[in-house]
């Protein structure tokens, strides 16, 4: 069956579920307890046209539309709002025709159907059935499609009814389940509705209607991708949910249907938005033993990139700040997860993304970062680094993970070199000159591999290192931070003749005399270039012999000069990146 044949059999199938839903519907009207009134116009609600519409497949949804059908449905749906079985049926009738078409759902909107709905919701809230309460709300969560009728919804207190529906019937989780679906679409793409979801009590409801019913499975699904979506870039509902257990819930859904991917993947994006820009639910999430349910979602779920993207977001998150998450990561096997992720998803500019960004982080413990470097971390970072040049976003994180990894390891610097690393951090910063932040996190990098490392002095010398500097300095004169990281990188190439020569050549000490004089006060800067002035004048370049400072070639830094360099980085690059991201 082709892709058309398809659509109308789909069609075809609400219509004759509306028809079957209209014939129940006007057998409840006519059973119910809400006398008719004599003046009611026949033109407002006409059972004829419904009669019609149910027994006779002549009449098409269009010609019921056109004759007042859908109008006399709403109406009897706003007028028997008490009596469960009207409502139940009239709001099927509507829920199946506003999946017809598009011309339905205007039409609906047009003669007052969420007035009708939500009505209808609020009623039944309290001594209503399930069933209606369900229909009511699946109805008006397919009225949520524009974002004209949320506002609409919104402005009729449509959050406010679904709030007391799920507030009145904890018992009930499918009420739950939908309400929650509801809410969550009434907030996409609003702010504005979307705090007012929260404040109205609808994440509370959600989180406690997914911790009261573990074992409904479609509670979890729906209210997962809920919280996903109401705690997005909201730190207020983030603030409620976590302090309703959304976090400790969430993991207890990933544990009980760790093989449903769908439920997994919407719980995981929950999770990542709670802990996106809230300490305390980060914490909360590492004593709720979220690290090993991720690490175990990460080694069953090998060949998924979707879950593996999602998992290395949380834990990004909750490796910010803390040393003992940082810690319990790495003794976990999250490292292993995330460097084996990195290798398997290697197209993945999102999941190299996020691998260097947590990385970056878990590398300020020393266990971690040997751990990294036993891993072949160093090379997979390098790897994304290559693969991503075109994205200053994730260059900037890899850059920095790069730097994190090494910091105080002449064996992990050494790696770098190796594997082509030199090469491939001076052709990124090249290519993202206009970017400041490539700049100085680049010549950090490359002035940290060069400290203590003769390889990398060499390779960075050989790969046009000095100019990448230069045109460094060049470009940003007024960036105190670019300054500094640029003449401490060729500060740290400076030990040897040769490289000496290629500085005196590229009028570094112009440069460097000019960030002295422009950045007075920035001590960083002060310290840096007059340093790297201090060893180009001590340096001969008229062949006379005659040197204030003697040179030999491949002499390394003192041991007073490199620890020094080593706790500036510390300072620049652990403690600042931390507050930073």
């Amino acid at each position: 069956m082709d892709t058309q044949s398809e659509q109308q059999a789909q069609k075809q199938s609400l219509v004759t579920e509306a028809r079957k839903m209209v014939s129940l519907f006007l057998e409840a009207v006519e059973t119910g307890k809400q006398p008719t009134k004599k003046h009611e116009s026949s033109l407002a609600f006409s059972k004829n046209s419904l009669k019609a519409f149910a027994s006779s497949e002549s009449i098409t949804v269009e010609i019921f539309r056109g004759s007042g059908g859908l109008r006399s449905i709403v109406i009897g749906v706003k007028k028997h709002c008490a009596e469960s079985d009207v409502v139940e049926y009239g709001c099927g009738a509507l829920g199946a025709l506003t999946l017809y078409d598009t011309s339905t759902v205007i039409e609906l909107v047009k003669v007052g159907a969420i007035d009708s709905i939500i009505m209808a919701i609020a009623t039944q809230a309290e001594g209503g059935t399930d069933d209606a309460l369900v229909s009511a709300l699946k109805t008006l969560r397919n009225l949520t499609q524009t974002e004209e009728n949320r506002t609409t919804i919104f402005k009729a207190s449509g959050i406010e009814a679904v709030v007391k529906a799920m507030a009145a019937n904890g018992d009930y989780p499918r009420t739950l389940s939908h309400g929650a679906l509801v809410l969550s679409n009434l907030a996409f793409g609003n702010q504005i509705i979307k705090e007012a979801v929260g404040n109205l009590g609808g994440v509370a409801a959600i989180a406690k209607g997914m911790k009261d019913h573990r074992d409904f499975q479609a509670m979890q699904a729906r209210g997962s991708l809920a919280l996903r979506n109401l705690c997005y870039q909201s730190e207020d509902n983030q603030k409620v949910a976590g302090e309703n257990d959304a976090a400790k819930t969430l993991l207890a859904t990933i544990g009980a249907y760790n093989d449903d991917r769908e439920v997994v993947h919407q719980s995981c994006v929950a999770l990542a938005n709670l802990s996106s820009r809230n300490e305390e639910n980060r914490l909360r999430i590492v004593e709720a033993g979220g690290v090993s349910t991720l690490v175990k979602l990460m080694q069953t779920y090998t060949e998924s990139s979707t879950v593996n993207d999602d998992c290395i977001s949380i834990i990004r998150n909750i490796a910010v700040g803390s040393s003992e998450a940082q810690l319990e990561i790495g003794l976990s096997g999250g490292v292993a997860c995330i460097c084996a992720a990195m290798d398997k998803f290697q197209k993945s500019e999102k999941i190299a993304d996020k691998a260097c960004t947590a990385l970056r982080y878990l590398c300020f413990l020393s266990e971690n970062r040997d751990r990294i470097r036993e891993l072949q971390g160093i090379e997979a970072i390098i790897n994304a680094l290559r693969r991503t040049n075109d994205s200053s976003v994730v260059l900037e994180n890899a850059l920095l993970a790069i730097g994190n990894a090494t910091f105080g390891s002449e064996e992990s610097k050494a790696i770098v070199g190796r594997c082509g690393g030199i090469s491939a951090i001076i052709t990124a910063i090249e290519q993202h000159r206009l970017n400041a932040g490539i700049q100085e996190h680049g010549c950090r990098v490359l002035r940290n591999l060069a400290d203590g490392c003769e390889l990398n002095r060499r390779l960075q010398a050989e790969n046009g290192g000095v100019n990448t500097a230069v045109f460094a300095m060049m470009g940003y004169p007024d960036n105190a931070s670019v300054q500094e990281q640029a003449c401490a990188m060729l500060l740290n190439m400076s030990f040897s003749t040769a490289n000496l020569e290629r500085l005196e050549h590229a009028d570094v000490h112009r440069l460097a005399e000019k960030a002295v004089n422009l950045h007075t006060k920035h001590r960083g800067v002060q310290l840096q270039a007059g340093t790297l002035l201090d060893r180009l004048n001590g340096y001969d370049v008229t062949g006379s012999g005659e040197t204030r400072a003697a040179v030999t070639e491949h002499q390394a830094p003192s041991n007073n000069h490199r620890r020094g360099l080593r706790n500036l980085f510390h300072t620049s690059s652990f403690r600042r990146n931390a507050r930073d991201s």
